[in-house]
């Protein structure tokens, strides 16, 4: 206290004595600014003698915050928490991750037992299975990016042979080089897509499947001889159902023939009845046995899927046989698959849904078609341009390089009426685009088929199971009692909805990696995938900043649940400050007389 009360009395007294100078000088000029630098430079002084302070208020949480590090984290998104949360403990749940302050736990439940102190969670996030062991824990998520990776990726992995095998996904491309992804199998690439440097793109690849059974495809991701991803891809494909399907012509033609003989060789059963004159038909069954065929009567349609016909057939049938046919259709499943022209009846029920445009597209016009959004086919001459308008009710099926529709299907009762203004589709077989017919006719039939009700479905959660993760077996089935359900040879518990009695649901930790069975009491079969912990790292990402985000928003973190105290408390300025300003105060005030010393 004394030596504070002797340095303010001395820097008045020096502060008293340099104003009298200054004022006696008889050079006035810069008068004011020699004053003010003069009482400056003695506060500064007085300033490096005396302890400066400046009060504040101190507010701390009673609850500590807890940071868990997770796969993908980033070094400055934990310095930063630290920074703002000095006293916040740091956990990892992966033994993969080593970082220097983080304690090892292996369950995320034990990490904040104090459910009022949020969770900073850096990386990549957590698993749904994990992020319900919180306790409701409020989090808060740091995420990091996703670099050169494929975040998301789907493709049906049970497909009918014949079929188009088609998986997208998108690609996050953060380098300066373009990427190169291919699919491939046998040992053969079967498409490939290129991504431009520097941009998150979609992807699609295609192939037709050779094969029956089950089979492991790849991708493969290139940045010119660097290899950044090689993913599985399992798929099974499974030999078509043998539809039962009527044909009905009303001339002979190529269309009809190539037709005739795709569906023969690939087993479907066939009736195809071709008109001669009136009343009088040609019949030829192939895979099947000989039936009355002369009269569309409920006796023959109860023995087909589908029916094949031409518009000028159903124009010319007896009203009593054009019923038969609605009446299954509507009543029994049955699908209609129409090929149109420009005579066909637009009010008939098959053909009310698709208005028909004539264009002015020449005689022959080119073009190429998307079917099942694998891609365009090879080219095709369309002799008689004409197209479908898309109407409420009805689903274009495809179209062509301009988006026109020439195939659409609509819902008639329980069953499905197809019409396609495609009548040269034999065409492709004549120039060899066998690819191209196939994908054609087997999306129109399977669109058409009468559906089978299934006994039981599967579904396995996550789609991308991982050996030693939680998976989730999902179960319907129409057969009453428990199911006894086998993972290979292990038993799996099967709980049921409490709500939906047909569903069942089983949790299964997978062991190994590769196809694994899944087997009923009855003893069929369904095979899922199980993938190594390395594979499709980036989409397993993706999915765990999706799962966080969502739980964060579910569990947002309220700062007024925390208990807060405050504490007053000073902090000393810095004397570097007034060093500063002492020499530009004392510098003025020397250069000032130095070169205007008068």
């Amino acid at each position: 206290m004394y030596w504070n009360f002797l340095v303010i009395v001395l820097c008045l007294l020096l502060v008293a004595i340099l104003i009298w100078r200054e004022v006696k000088r008889r050079n006035k000029l810069w008068l004011a600014a020699r004053i003010i630098a003069s009482v400056l430079s003695i506060i500064s002084l007085a300033c490096l003698a005396l302890p400066i302070t400046i009060p504040h208020t101190l507010k701390e949480t009673n609850s500590a915050s807890s940071i868990l590090i997770t796969e993908g984290y980033d070094d400055d998104s934990i310095r930063r928490i630290l920074h703002d949360n000095p006293g916040a403990k740091v956990y990892t749940t992966d033994k993969n991750i080593k970082y220097s302050k983080a304690t090892y736990t292996p369950d995320v439940n034990t990490i904040n037992s104090d459910n009022s102190a949020p969770i900073h969670i850096v990386g990549f996030g957590l698993r749904e299975s994990e992020l319900n062991l919180l306790k409701k824990s409020s989090i808060l998520l740091h995420p990091s990016n996703i670099k050169n990776a494929i975040t998301s990726v789907t493709w049906r992995q049970k497909i009918v042979l014949g079929g188009p095998f088609i998986v997208q996904g998108r690609f996050n491309n953060t380098a300066s080089s373009p990427v190169k992804i291919v699919l491939s199998g046998f040992n053969t690439n079967l498409d490939s897509t290129t991504i431009a440097a520097n941009k998150a793109s979609n992807f699609q690849l295609t192939t037709i499947p050779k094969h029956l059974d089950k089979a492991v495809y790849n991708i493969t991701v290139l940045s010119s001889t660097d290899t950044l991803e090689n993913e599985p891809v399992p798929i099974e494909v499974n030999s078509t159902q043998p539809l039962s399907i009527l044909m009905l012509a009303s001339s002979p033609d190529f269309e009809n023939k190539f037709l005739k003989n795709w569906l023969s060789a690939n087993r479907y059963k066939l009736v195809v009845r071709t008109t001669i004159t009136q009343n009088k038909y040609d019949k030829e069954y192939l895979n099947m046995s000989p039936i009355s065929s002369d009269r569309i009567t409920p006796s023959l349609l109860n023995n087909f899927d589908v029916i094949i016909a031409d518009a000028s057939t159903l124009k010319s049938l007896p009203a009593s046989d054009l019923a038969t046919v609605k009446n299954y259709i509507d009543n029994k499943g049955v699908g209609l698959i129409v090929k149109a022209d420009t005579l066909i009846a637009s009010s008939a029920f098959y053909s009310r849904s698709f208005p028909l445009i004539e264009t002015r597209d020449s005689i022959g016009h080119v073009v190429k078609l998307n079917v099942n959004d694998t891609g365009l086919t090879s080219t095709l001459k369309i002799e008689q341009p004409l197209y479908i308008r898309t109407v409420a009710g009805t689903q274009p099926l495809i179209k062509d390089q301009q988006s026109r529709v020439v195939a659409s299907s609509k819902l008639q009762g329980s069953g499905k009426v197809i019409l396609t203004t495609v009548n040269n589709s034999f065409s492709w077989q004549l120039a060899g685009n066998t690819q191209d017919y196939s994908s054609y006719w087997t999306l129109l039939l399977t669109k058409a088929a009468k559906k089978v009700p299934l006994e039981e479905v599967w579904s396995v959660s996550p789609s991308i199971s991982q050996v030693d993760q939680e998976v989730h077996l999902k179960l319907q089935i129409t057969k009453p009692g428990i199911p006894q359900v086998q993972a290979g040879a292990d038993v799996v518990p099967m709980e049921q909805h409490p709500f939906l009695p047909y569903k069942w649901t089983g949790t299964y930790w997978p062991q190994k990696t590769g196809w694994k069975p899944l087997i009923n009491q009855q003893g069929a079969t369904t095979w899922w995938y199980v993938y190594d912990k390395n594979d499709w790292k980036g989409v397993i990402a993706t999915d765990k900043i999706r799962a966080t985000k969502r739980y964060a928003a579910d569990h947002p973190f309220d700062s007024t649940e925390l208990s807060i105290s405050t504490t007053k408390t000073t902090t000393e300025i810095p004397k570097t400050y007034f060093f500063i300003l002492f020499a530009i105060s004392a510098g003025f005030l020397w250069f000032e007389k130095k070169f205007n010393n008068k």
